[in-house]
C-alpha cells in the first residue's frame, strides 16, 4: 500500500474532513473514487468518496459516503490514507523529512527542545509538532534552519529565532 496523507481534522458538519496529501501536484483527484484508511494497524478499510474540494495543493476536503455528521467521522480523525489497489502513484521525494518524525529536536545551543511528533503543512510553510515532557511547540521548519541532522542519533539541530518557545 502507498500512503498518499493523513485525515487531519474535520471540516462542517456533514462529514467532511480535511485531507493533507502528498499526491503529485498533476495528480487527476477525478480517477479517486475510494481511498483506504488505517483503522488499525495493518488494517486497510475502503471509504467511497463522494466528494472532493481543492484547497491547496495539499489539502483537500472530502465528503465520504460513509459519514453524514461529525460525530461519525471523528474515528479517521489523525489516521493514514493509503492509495486504494490498482491506483498509480508516484510520491514526490520532496517529502523526504518525513524521515524527522521520533527524531529530537534541540536549538543551536544544544538545548533538547522535545520530541518531533508530526509534520504539518500549513499553506506552504512547514511546522513541526515538537511535545515535551510539559508544553507542546509549532515550530516553523525549513532547510534553511537546519544545523546537523544525525539520522544515526535521530537528532535534529536547528537554527532557533530568539523567544519562538517562549510563545
Amino acid at each position: 500500500m502507498i500512503k498518499i496523507g493523513k485525515i487531519k481534522s474535520l471540516h462542517g458538519v456533514k462529514g467532511q474532513v480535511l485531507f493533507e496529501h502528498q499526491l503529485p501536484v498533476d495528480f487527476d483527484l477525478d480517477q479517486l473514487d475510494a481511498i483506504m484508511i488505517e483503522l488499525m494497524p495493518e488494517s486497510y478499510i475502503p471509504f467511497f468518496i463522494e466528494e472532493i474540494n481543492d484547497i491547496s495543493d495539499t489539502e483537500i476536503i472530502l465528503k465520504l459516503e460513509e459519514y453524514n455528521d461529525r460525530n461519525q467521522a471523528i474515528e479517521i480523525l489523525n489516521k493514514s490514507v493509503y492509495a486504494p489497489p490498482g491506483i498509480e502513484v508516484h510520491i514526490d521525494n520532496d517529502f523526504e523529512w518525513k524521515i524527522l518524525i521520533g527524531a529530537n529536536l534541540e536549538d543551536q545551543h544544544h538545548t533538547h527542545i522535545g520530541i518531533i511528533e508530526d509534520i504539518l503543512i500549513n499553506g506552504k510553510q512547514l511546522l513541526l509538532d515538537v511535545k515535551s515532557d510539559v508544553k507542546e511547540y509549532l515550530i516553523p521548519f525549513s532547510d534553511d534552519l537546519v544545523i546537523d541532522f544525525n539520522d544515526k542519533q535521530k537528532l535534529l539541530t536547528l537554527e532557533l529565532a530568539d523567544g519562538l518557545l517562549d510563545l
